[in-house]
């Protein structure tokens, strides 16, 4: 898959935003972290904020979002949350003519599959459907959770899993 080298998608396209390298197939799997690496778990809302260009805490997203594509962190996305992304940002594609799973990969984000262990530690929380997906990837990972959703926070506070709210 080529690399998107253009502007991020939104009004306010900026050149930090622009992705300049991409993952192949070839990649180790998330789950196999370098020493060292931290790795994060990104939701829907830290990919549509950063793809819509308006989120209250853009700066710090872009910089979550630059430290993935310039490899000193590693971030992955549940295909569920994925899906996510694409209904909300579905005009703004059509708008802009710009993939926003292409973006998402150009910047280094790996897409996590979901298997039957996932779906058990989902069942498990008390959340949505959607953001369990989120949560339990991070937990699956031992990846810490970046997350745009205050009450998503809220009700894993009893859980030990590390969670960065934007």
């Amino acid at each position: 898959m080529p690399c998107y080298d253009g502007p991020a998608l939104g009004p306010r396209a900026r050149d930090g935003i622009s992705c300049r390298s991409c993952t192949t197939a070839g990649n180790p799997s998330v789950r196999r972290r370098a020493r060292g690496m931290r790795l994060g778990v990104v939701d829907a809302g830290i990919v549509i904020g950063w793809l819509q260009r308006r989120h209250r805490s853009l700066r710090r997203i872009e910089t979550l979002m630059t430290a993935c594509r310039r490899g000193r962190l590693r971030l992955a996305i549940s295909v569920v949350n994925l899906a996510e992304v694409l209904i909300h940002t579905r005009e703004l594609a059509r708008a802009t003519g710009v993939d926003p799973v292409a973006l998402v990969r150009a910047c280094g984000v790996q897409i996590h599959l979901p298997d039957e262990s996932v779906a058990r530690r989902v069942a498990q929380l008390p959340t949505s459907l959607a953001d369990g997906f989120a949560a339990a990837t991070a937990q699956e990972l031992g990846a810490r959770l970046h997350t745009t959703d205050a009450e998503l926070a809220r009700r894993l506070d009893h859980t030990r899993l590390p969670i960065s709210r934007y």
